[in-house]
């Protein structure tokens, strides 16, 4: 499973401690508002993408899987982005 995540918060570096020390399941990419942000994430655990437009990480070919982690009120309009883009979220 190839995952992407929206948000870059405290609880997503937890799931992704746990999901990199698990077969089967890699990290390819963060989106966050922020480049910085999101890079500083993805170079802790060595994710190689970072966007900071959410069509750009939804049109990625090489993601299966959309960790949605941003604040709760964007949870259902990214949610369902993601599944029309043809996402598992």
């Amino acid at each position: 499973m190839r995952i992407g995540t929206i948000g870059t918060g405290s609880i997503v570096s937890w799931v992704m401690a746990e999901a990199v020390r698990t077969e089967g399941m890699a990290w390819e990419a963060v989106c966050s508002r922020r480049e910085e942000t999101g890079r500083a994430l993805a170079d802790r655990f060595g994710v190689r993408k970072v966007y900071t437009e959410l069509d750009a990480l939804l049109a990625d070919p090489e993601l299966d899987f959309i960790y949605v982690a941003s604040p709760n009120s964007l949870h259902y309009e990214q949610t369902k982005r993601a599944l029309l883009a043809g996402k598992n979220v």
